[in-house]
């Protein structure tokens, strides 16, 4: 069940409260289901360039989990659950897009979790290596932008060559 979708702000916030309950409530019984807590939480996180305050309270809300799940401290809770997330949505690297959610899952990982995959890098380099390979998946890599200019010239001129030729008839 997809948990997160970055153009509802009104459905983030509504998932993030949720969350933040179960965490919580339960306390040390959310245990069980830390790492969908954690995914769900890390979602949220990965908005931070279109929703920083949500993201932000997002980053709090993983620091409350490590805190009802017994770790030390938000690494550990990172250590703890960063291969088994990382090796979740690598499964399906091939198929990504620009707007996955596995994605954006892997990009705050990466950021917020660097450490914590030092061990698990290996399981990274495909995801590189793919991401770079401009034959095999060019929706994974950010398209070259073209300038409104660029776009106007070709049709101006392709009218302004029709206009001669039918002129020189």
């Amino acid at each position: 069940m997809e948990l997160s979708l970055p153009e509802a702000e009104e459905f983030q916030i509504h998932i993030l409260r949720v969350v933040l309950g179960c965490v919580s409530a339960a306390g040390p019984d959310c245990a069980p289901q830390r790492r969908r807590l954690f995914v769900a939480l890390l979602r949220i996180q990965g908005m931070n360039r279109t929703l920083p305050a949500l993201a932000e309270r997002a980053t709090r809300g993983i620091a409350s989990l490590a805190q009802a799940v017994g770790e030390a401290d938000v690494a550990a809770l990172y250590a703890a659950e960063a291969g088994a997330v990382l090796e979740q949505i690598t499964a399906s690297a091939h198929a990504w897009r620009r707007d996955s959610a596995e994605l954006l899952l892997f990009d705050t990982l990466l950021r917020e979790g660097s450490a914590a995959l030092g061990p698990h890098f290996a399981a990274c380099v495909p995801v590189f290596a793919m991401a770079a390979d401009h034959q095999r998946d060019a929706h994974v890599r950010p398209r070259p932008r073209t300038t409104s200019r660029s776009r106007r010239r070709r049709p101006l001129r392709e009218r302004f060559r029709a206009r001669q030729f039918v002129e020189d008839d």
